[in-house]
């Protein structure tokens, strides 16, 4: 490589390992696989991929890399990896959670539901108001019996039991969850590019 200058980076690949550190991930030094460098010869952990002014292709540091306009450019590629990096392991939590979620509320679901029953509650204002009962799962209506008011009550009895296994607020179907997921969906794809 002597002699030669750098026409252009191809990649960065930071081989540290990542942990979370509060809300970011950080790397972790000495975690990584080394690779001696085609400039300095010394090892490095984060190995930076360049194509040379005659046309062949090196591995070298990311510290080794000193012209200033290809400094710029493998730090922006180091930390556009860090994200993609941080995002994916966001993303195989998430799908975790998710799973653990989806298989506790598949068995919840195939138990058996309590007897419903329903009594007059008392309501300030006008008009009576009915409590309906499950188990330990209450909800009101104005309207009596209607379907929507037993699907709620199925659904807060449901999520009781979700509570006892420790599952509590976290709900798949809920359309914020949707949008947290197209979010990171977005984000991993921008990363990429």
């Amino acid at each position: 490589m002597k002699g030669q200058t750098i026409k252009r980076v191809l990649c960065v690949v930071d081989t540290r390992d990542l942990v979370e550190e509060g809300d970011r991930f950080i790397r972790v030094s000495g975690t990584g696989n080394s690779h001696d460098c085609a400039r300095c010869g010394r090892e490095h952990e984060v190995h930076v991929y360049v194509e040379l002014s005659d046309g062949s292709q090196a591995i070298i540091g990311s510290s080794c890399a000193n012209e200033p306009e290809m400094a710029a450019k493998i730090r922006s590629l180091m930390n556009a990896e860090a994200r993609l990096a941080g995002l994916r392991r966001k993303a195989a939590r998430f799908e975790a959670e998710l799973a653990t979620w989806n298989s506790a509320y598949s068995q919840i679901s195939a138990l058996p539901l309590p007897p419903i029953t329903s009594e007059e509650a008392p309501c300030s204002g006008s008009g009576g108001r009915l409590a309906l009962r499950m188990g330990d799962a209450t909800v009101y209506s104005f309207e009596g019996r209607t379907e929507e008011r037993l699907q709620r009550l199925t659904e807060s009895w449901r999520s009781r039991r979700m509570v006892e296994r420790g599952l509590s607020g976290f709900r798949p179907h809920d359309p914020g969850h949707s949008i947290e997921i197209a979010r990171l969906e977005e984000r991993l794809a921008r990363s990429r590019a």
